[in-house]
């Protein structure tokens, strides 16, 4: 299916349209969602410079922004593509983020400049064809994908052989073996019978040229999201680390019977949690710590614009409430539905526009000392801000509006064509400077 049955909004409209506007203009559609330019690419730019100082790879996931603007940010932005120094790898989670990204690929390409997308689930095989027409006329291993099982492999092998002859030269796709480091979602694990096989399968259709290539091994940590602390988070980075290089051992093992020469495997790991983990340690352990800024909330880069619909005292007669509340222009459909471990609500009312007069939520005080704005209930469009705490608040009166952290930034962003971009550098981020369109589909 081809991306022009899922346009893009008109981005040179919007932009006609938004930039230069504040966000409490009524030309600012409720709800937005609003990107902080200069938070992002500090952060794109620490990620960078911490892989940098530990030597290692990275591989950009697209499927949070899907946006070209954030894709390149995530890979070094302007500075790289000059020089062409560090690579411009990527993951995606649908076939159209590659079909988006594929022409920047190419552009890398043609300056000399590395450049991958990895499929970063098991393909079904309906998708093969798709995945496998972008891999035309670029180097090898351009495209990549991840496989847990034989079966999957054997589709990969027809879908390989029933390309038209007239496809030439032959794609060559590299290939990933997804391990299971204990998520249970996907992969394969290094102890199960059918490991050795597959591994055997992989790099026999390698050597016989059947347009694969065994890339490496690939493990995703979903489950550090569990964790609450930075321990928890190093603990799970190393257990990754631990299982790619059990598994990393038995595919050598298969591999010298094959290959008289070394062969590199490349080993991924890094959920959130994991690989931002690398940052804050090594933000702790260096002797310049100010060239690595520590995370915390003030580098949150995505918020969502909502405003006051109405208002609602405590003990409002008949409602019952005992805590402040406040009707809002977005519900679940703009912030999901996932719930917090660390606070009972599904966003955080930042201190700014309506709620300029409050404190913010502060999730990671004791319980009994947080106070402030959360969204404490969700409907389909609308929400409830509840007023945490006993001390007094201000403002957030109807028609006002209101920033809020959402929970889970892919999701929130699901239900939306754009960002309203701005930025904290210029005029203090209270002004639309750019509006990014998102991909859409799958």
């Amino acid at each position: 299916m081809p991306t022009s049955h899922f346009p893009l909004s008109p981005e040179p409209d919007l932009q006609q349209s938004l930039i230069g506007h504040s966000l409490t203009s009524p030309s600012i559609p409720v709800p937005s969602l609003i990107l902080d330019r200069s938070k992002a690419r500090r952060n794109c730019d620490a990620m960078l410079d911490v892989c940098r100082k530990l030597n290692v790879g990275f591989r950009a996931h697209v499927k949070s922004h899907k946006t070209l603007q954030l894709a390149k940010m995530q890979v070094g932005g302007a500075a790289e593509e000059k020089t062409g120094g560090w690579p411009a790898n990527f993951i995606v989670s649908t076939v159209l983020e590659a079909e988006q990204l594929i022409g920047y690929v190419r552009e890398c390409h043609s300056i000399g400049r590395p450049a991958s997308i990895l499929y970063g689930v098991p393909p079904a095989p309906s998708v093969l064809p798709r995945l496998f027409s972008l891999a035309n006329n670029v180097a090898p291993c351009t495209i990549n994908i991840l496989l847990d099982n034989l079966s999957s492999f054997n589709h990969v092998l027809t879908a390989l052989s029933s390309l038209p002859d007239t496809v030439s030269p032959r794609p060559t796709i590299g290939i990933f073996i997804k391990i299971d480091t204990g998520y249970h979602r996907a992969g394969i694990h290094p102890s199960s019978a059918a490991f050795e096989p597959l591994i055997d399968q992989i790099l026999g259709a390698e050597v016989g040229k059947k347009g694969v290539v065994l890339q490496g091994l690939y493990s995703h940590y979903g489950h550090s999201y569990a964790g609450s602390s930075v321990e928890e988070a190093a603990d799970g980075l190393i257990a990754e680390l631990e299982g790619l290089l059990s598994a990393g051992s038995v595919v050598q093992s298969r591999i010298m019977a094959l290959y008289p020469d070394y062969k590199r495997l490349i080993l991924t790991v890094g959920a959130t949690p994991t690989a931002t983990v690398a940052q804050t340690l090594l933000f702790a352990e260096s002797a310049d710590n100010t060239t690595i800024p520590a995370l915390s909330t003030s580098s949150i880069s995505l918020s969502l614009l909502a405003e006051i619909t109405s208002v609602y005292p405590p003990d409002t007669p008949g409602r019952f409430n005992t805590k402040p509340e406040r009707l809002i222009s977005a519900g679940s459909m703009a912030l999901g539905r996932e719930p917090c471990k660390a606070y009972p609500g599904w966003g955080i009312a930042l201190p700014a526009l309506g709620n300029e007069s409050n404190q913010i939520y502060d999730f990671g005080a004791e319980e009994g000392k947080r106070e402030g704005w959360i969204v404490g209930k969700v409907s389909q469009e609308h929400g409830v801000l509840v007023y945490e705490g006993g001390g007094g608040y201000g403002g957030l009166e109807v028609g006002e509006r209101v920033l809020i952290w959402p929970n889970h930034a892919c999701v929130a962003g699901a239900g939306f064509g754009w960002y309203v971009v701005v930025d904290e550098d210029v005029e203090g981020g209270g002004k639309v400077v750019d509006v990014w369109a998102r991909w859409r589909g799958w």
